[in-house]
């Protein structure tokens, strides 16, 4: 089940994967990668407000790593896209394998909530609860409910691509620095 989800997440969108190699050594490219990230999840709402310069927050291991990018006072992304990935050596190269995706909670409970809500409330448009008069409302009331969709999606969407593009982007500055 979670696979074929998986999948569809990947075809909307809302997972994406790359792949980089380098031609360092693999501590040089885990060194870099703790050099740039805090350890541990600061998700709370107080983490605009901290000091540090680190671009990212997670954890970094010898081979793989968790994170996602840390929020700023004045950015408007969510922030809420975990980049997670493997690190390993083949031969004189390192391989990064990426996934950039939302925890799953996040879509399943959106779509969840929504199905809950509005099905009730579609159920107690024909049913006649509000009146007899009310029937009309119904498609106005599904075409909000698309809008919202199509809102949410979106702004999931942008938040994968923008996570990938800056991982990608901080990653090709780490080569340029290196050379």
């Amino acid at each position: 089940m979670r696979e074929r989800f998986e999948r569809f997440l990947k075809r909307i969108g809302w997972i994406e994967e790359f792949s980089a190699e380098f031609d360092l050594p693999k501590y040089e490219v885990v060194e870099h990668l703790k050099r740039n990230t805090d350890s541990g999840h600061n998700f709370g709402l107080f983490e605009v407000f901290s000091t540090s310069l680190k671009p990212y927050t997670g954890a970094v291991y010898e081979d793989g790593f968790l994170f996602r990018r840390r929020r700023k006072l004045i950015d408007f992304n969510m922030g809420l896209a975990e980049i997670t990935g493997t690190i390993h050596q083949n031969e004189n190269k390192t391989i990064i394998n990426t996934k950039v995706a939302f925890p799953m909670l996040i879509p399943l409970a959106f779509i969840l909530i929504f199905v809950i809500v509005y099905g009730a409330v579609s159920f107690l448009l024909l049913s006649g609860v509000f009146g007899e008069n009310t029937l009309f409302m119904l498609p106005l009331f599904l075409l909000q409910g698309f809008i919202l969709i199509l809102i949410f999606y979106v702004i999931l969407r942008q938040e994968i691509r923008l996570g990938k593009s800056h991982f990608e982007r901080d990653l090709q500055n780490f080569i340029q620095k290196s050379y």
